[in-house]
């Protein structure tokens, strides 16, 4: 295995790569080339930022990945908005040229970033995982704390690594590991499927609301969903993973079955009071999206994975989404076209009801994962604490020393706080 950060590289290597143009063909092959590349970028990214993050604000950090892809969104639209009144091949040629720059920048950085701590422990590399960690941990922590850090990762590593000797993709559906792979399926399958599709192509649903000023509002919406991203550094590690999940579907779903229903009741062309409040409740929805199910399925998903299977985890769960996008993409068209399906805006009552699936799944299936290390996660799951207890249950081990904590398979320790 290269490590984590490699595949990183790679990514925004094969991005830059692919905006190189010169054919409809081209164009094509390089529109697959780049969707390949977030694929890798989505299911290395999160896992990498997880394994560096302290874990008092990993989820703060993880979802810095969200809000660096609404910049990049907000870029684009102010760019597009900047063109769209060209008849030249600019029209086309600036909004992917300028695609090159930000892969090569983030490539260039990337040459100057630590390797996973976790990583390098786990391929027997301790010293160098432990100077690492001392440079991620700066003056925040004491060497001894770093190094009883470096303890703790080694032992449950060891301990996982007995757990699953020969381990193979198929050890993701087994045991305990089965229930923290459905997690992570569950949310990046749901997150796609409650109408990420319908809304990132906003410019094709604002028109079909009978909205013609489209891009002054996406640089509108893209600005606000860029501050409200930034409010997502706060909100993972005071409020928690769950609510955050379980407050955003809901409000989702209000969204949606305010969008359709007013399409219903319009023929899809709100005018007046009742397209402001069709507009507003995209805005909502968009919004909520951006601190909510953006970041969280992935927060989650690089947490709730063994330390042992997190990379294949998070990869299954990866590309599961990309799958249920990939199906969404091809199928809504028809189901909105007037010629085929002729659902329009009322698409989004399939999305709102996707979105009760998704609070109640979260509901019954999500733990709180605020606040834990990974290796505390690990015990937990290996313990099989009931989802809604996971917050108001306290590891023992984790009081009384590292020496608890060298055997997961034998922690008892694990009580209810009264």
């Amino acid at each position: 295995m290269p490590g984590t950060l490699p595949p990183v590289i790679l990514g925004t290597l094969i991005q830059a790569l692919s905006t190189i143009k010169h054919s409809y063909w081209v164009l094509i092959a390089g529109k697959i080339v780049v969707n390949s590349s977030v694929g890798i970028a989505s299911a290395v990214t999160g896992l990498y930022q997880a394994e560096c993050a302290p874990h008092r604000i990993r989820g703060a950090l993880v979802n810095f990945y969200t809000v660096i892809q609404n910049f990049g969104g907000l870029i684009g639209y102010v760019v597009m908005y900047a063109v769209n009144k060209r008849t030249d091949s600019l029209l086309w040629m600036v909004p992917i040229g300028i695609q090159f720059v930000f892969p090569v920048i983030i490539a260039c950085g990337s040459l100057f970033l630590p390797e996973s701590p976790r990583w390098l422990i786990a391929k027997g590399r301790t010293e160098e995982g432990f100077r690492t960690l001392c440079r991620l941990r700066g003056t925040t922590m004491t060497e001894d704390q770093v190094r009883n850090e470096v303890d703790e990762i080694r032992a449950a590593y060891e301990e996982e690594k007995k757990l699953t000797q020969g381990v193979s993709i198929g050890q993701i559906f087994r045991g305990t590991d089965l229930r923290r792979t459905l997690i992570a399926i569950g949310l990046q399958c749901l997150q796609q499927a409650q109408g990420i599709s319908f809304m990132n192509y906003l410019t094709i649903t604002l028109l079909s609301l009978g909205f013609t000023n489209t891009y002054e509002l996406l640089v509108v919406v893209f600005a606000c969903t860029m501050l409200v991203s930034c409010v997502g550094f706060y909100l993972p590690d005071r409020i928690g993973r769950r609510p955050l999940v379980l407050i955003g579907s809901f409000f989702m779903l209000f969204s949606m079955l305010v969008v359709s229903s007013v399409a219903t009741v319009t023929n899809n062309k709100p005018t007046g009071a009742l397209g402001r409040l069709t507009l507003a409740a995209v805005f909502i929805w968009v919004l909520i999206f951006a601190c909510t199910w953006g970041p969280m399925p992935w927060t989650i998903s690089s947490e709730v994975s063994s330390n042992r299977l997190r990379e294949k985890t998070l990869a299954t769960a990866a590309w599961s989404g990309f799958g249920v996008g990939l199906l969404s993409n091809l199928l809504v068209p028809y189901i909105q076209d007037a010629q085929y399906g002729n659902l329009q805006g009322k698409i989004g009552f399939m999305w709102a009801g996707f979105s009760v699936a998704a609070i109640v799944f979260c509901y019954l299936f999500v733990p709180e994962l605020k606040g834990r290390t990974l290796e505390e996660l690990d015990v937990l799951f290996h313990e099989k604490v009931p989802t809604r207890k996971f917050s108001s249950y306290r590891i023992s081990s984790a009081q009384s020393g590292l020496k608890e904590t060298r055997s997961i398979s034998s922690v008892h320790g694990v009580e209810k706080v009264v």
